[in-house]
């Protein structure tokens, strides 16, 4: 049997000491490979608790190798099967939070990417206990998926004195230097009223149109993507 046959039976029958022995006897290549496997081939295919168990196991046996096998996550999030509320997703956070506090921010801002929608992202922030406004506001900023511009959009709204905050975000975004980031920078100008950004902006928003920004989250896309929104 070949190794991702014998790799994908382990894990059916969460034979964990298996799999520990199985790339504990690996030669550095093959764990190399055992990795991209993971993340890229048997964890996918997994339903959401058995995914997370799986990912919790490997994670506890080499965290460094393991962390972006979140990845995985995209599959059953596009699918909307993924949930955060298991035992596993939930164990994972506390074990990252007593063992590598500053792994929990790396997974995050790892999974953030692979998410679809505004509840998912919220219950991923949630399970890892990301629960300080401007922590979330600093991973949103480091994803570039339209989802995470608009739940970083929403997530400013809701700060006092924010003012100065927003002129941040619109630098380290306007830096990325694409369509889309200046569409959202344009977006954070118009919405927050700042005006001393020493920057062109080609998306141009009426004041009237400030209420089609926050109505839906198409309504946000459709700006962002340098489309008037259908009122």
């Amino acid at each position: 049997m070949s190794t991702r046959g014998v790799i994908k039976s382990v894990v059916a029958e969460r034979n964990w000491d298996a799999l520990r022995s199985i790339l504990a006897n690996m030669t550095n290549m093959e764990f190399k490979r055992a990795e991209t496997l993971m993340r890229e081939d048997v964890l996918p295919e997994l339903p959401n608790d058995l995914m997370w168990e799986t990912l919790y196991n490997l994670i506890l046996y080499r965290r460094q190798a393991f962390i972006t096998s979140v990845m995985a996550t995209r599959k059953l999030a596009r699918d909307g099967a993924l949930s955060f509320d298991t035992p596993f997703a939930k164990a994972l956070s506390d074990h990252l939070h007593q063992s590598s506090p500053e792994s929990v921010s790396k997974i995050v801002s790892i999974a953030l990417p692979c998410l679809a929608t505004e509840t998912q992202i919220e219950q991923l922030f949630e399970c890892f206990r990301i629960d300080e406004p401007r922590s979330r506001i600093a991973i949103l900023l480091k994803s570039e998926s339209p989802i995470a511009y608009y739940v970083l959009f929403n997530s400013l709204k809701h700060l006092p004195e924010h003012q100065a905050l927003v002129r941040k975000c619109c630098v380290y975004i306007m830096k990325r230097n694409n369509d889309m980031a200046y569409n959202m920078v344009s977006i954070l100008r118009c919405y927050f009223g700042i005006t001393d950004l020493r920057s062109q902006l080609s998306l141009r928003i009426e004041p009237y149109e400030l209420s089609l920004v926050d109505r839906s989250y198409q309504t946000f896309l459709d700006f962002l993507n340098g489309k008037r929104p259908k009122v």
